[in-house]
């Protein structure tokens, strides 16, 4: 996009923005957790793969140094 010098003026990562692959690893995560280690209860999910598609450019706008654009914003 960057290089097309368009501007998506309305992106929503839980809309717009999806991972390509849907698999994960699962780490331990004891933040804020007493627990022992071996406590398997406590693991979050990192995608394997950082890969990303950006959908929905209906509210795409070029980007000129001379055009007024609006950027949405959530209600």
């Amino acid at each position: 996009m960057h290089d097309l010098r368009l501007i998506h003026t309305d992106l929503k990562p839980e809309e717009n923005i999806f991972l390509l692959s849907p698999e994960y690893i699962k780490v331990p995560d004891y933040k804020g957790s007493s627990r022992l280690p071996k406590d398997s209860s406590y693991s979050k999910r990192i995608p394997r793969c950082s890969a990303i598609k950006v959908i929905d450019f209906g509210c795409t706008t070029y980007d000129c140094p001379d055009q007024n654009y609006i950027v949405s914003t959530r209600h």
